[in-house]
């Protein structure tokens, strides 16, 4: 006679509570925010910088007699560009890159803002945006927003990033210096797409290139 089968007690499971996930911590507003007012700081010394420079005197810095006589003579000739300029009796071709030029002579002509008073603040308009867009290089250069800022506070109270923008002769050095840094921006930008950056390229290093001279 076989031996009964032993009984099977069934011993109860012992339920484990799950885990509750644990929420992750919040960034703090300083981490979320602290790049970007860095980034504000350096922009806004920038600019204190510059137009402590410049309206700290009542004159053009340093030269901008040429580009004075050049803005007015185009305004007299109705905008068309005479093939040279009447400075110092040289009869100096009239070859700089005209945008400068075209801007004081219109606030000039229909605006009446005195062209003193543009020598001085049109470079110091131009010399400021020439660091936003240095900004826009440098983010698409590194991906550190730290590196990016530490660049940005160097160019922003480097001398030679803007002495030379600033001055009355800065009406065509910081447009020139400004579609320059935009072009490098773009070009860089777009690098994957050969015809659309040649293209974008050649229309922003165009805007401050000088054209063909147009008789008045």
């Amino acid at each position: 006679m076989s031996d009964p089968l032993p009984s099977v007690v069934a011993v109860p499971r012992l339920s484990r509570p799950l885990p509750k996930p644990v929420a992750a911590a919040k960034p703090s507003w300083l981490a979320v925010h602290g790049m970007t007012m860095a980034t504000s700081a350096a922009v806004t010394l920038a600019v204190i910088v510059r137009a402590f420079l410049v309206l700290s005197r009542d004159f053009p810095l340093n030269d901008g007699a040429l580009f004075y006589l050049m803005a007015k003579e185009l305004g007299d000739n109705g905008f068309h560009l005479p093939a040279t300029t009447s400075y110092n009796g040289a009869g100096i071709p009239f070859a700089y890159s005209p945008l400068g030029f075209y801007l004081t002579a219109f606030l000039h002509t229909v605006v009446g803002i005195g062209l003193p008073d543009l020598l001085r603040i049109l470079p110091l308009v131009f010399s400021s945006l020439c660091v936003i867009a240095f900004y826009l290089l440098a983010r698409e250069l590194n991906a550190s927003r730290a590196t990016v800022v530490a660049a940005l506070c160097t160019f922003a109270v480097l001398p030679r990033s803007f002495l030379w923008l600033i001055m009355g002769g800065g009406l065509t050095r910081s447009i020139g210096f400004l579609f320059a840094i935009l072009t490098l921006w773009q070009v860089h930008r777009n690098r994957s797409t050969v015809l659309r950056r040649c293209a974008q390229a050649a229309v922003s290093s165009g805007s401050w290139s000088p054209p063909p001279w147009s008789p008045g």
